[in-house]
């Protein structure tokens, strides 16, 4: 994990939050996943289509660590939300699939793969969430209020908390 912060790292200027929804958030919800896709095999019988559907969504996993050295410039998040979105999808879609095709008739499956996929979605949400617009100079306008003061400049003298807000 130290290596995630390094200065000469292009991710390392990606926000704290979005790298725990990639490096932690996501291989969680990857390897819940293969456990689904295990047991779900267990119950159907449909071992190999499940371990190669499984094989397929772990290969995809493995270009993680290659998507967060890419130089995204401003994109950094729409890209990294997609790409998100898109290995939840491809880790936990072979199960959903034999859910949905009736093969696998369990409300627990249904519940698992949505408490997966949702709970990944909130944190992704959370992390890829950030202010636009005017809403950072109202933050520290409110800042400078909850203070006691009126005065707007020393919010702007040093960027920190204005960074931290944008």
């Amino acid at each position: 994990m130290r290596g995630l912060h390094q200065p000469w790292a292009p991710f390392a200027l990606v926000e704290p939050e979005v790298l725990l929804a990639m490096v932690v958030v996501l291989p969680i919800a990857s390897a819940s996943a293969s456990l689904l896709a295990v047991f779900a095999a267990l119950r159907t019988g449909l071992h190999a289509r499940l371990a190669l559907a499984d094989l397929g969504g772990a290969a995809a996993m493995l270009g993680l660590p290659f998507l967060l050295t890419m130089e995204m410039g401003q994109q950094v998040r729409p890209m990294l939300g997609v790409a998100f979105v898109v290995l939840l999808g491809l880790r936990l879609g072979p199960t959903a699939c034999l859910l949905i095709a009736g093969r696998l008739r369990s409300p627990l499956f249904a519940f698992l793969i949505a408490l997966a996929a949702y709970g990944a979605l909130v944190v992704w949400t959370a992390a890829s969430a950030a202010f636009q617009g005017d809403q950072p100079h109202y933050l520290l306008a409110a800042e400078r209020l909850a203070r006691g003061s009126l005065d707007l400049g020393p919010a702007y003298v040093s960027d920190a908390l204005f960074r931290h807000l944008t």
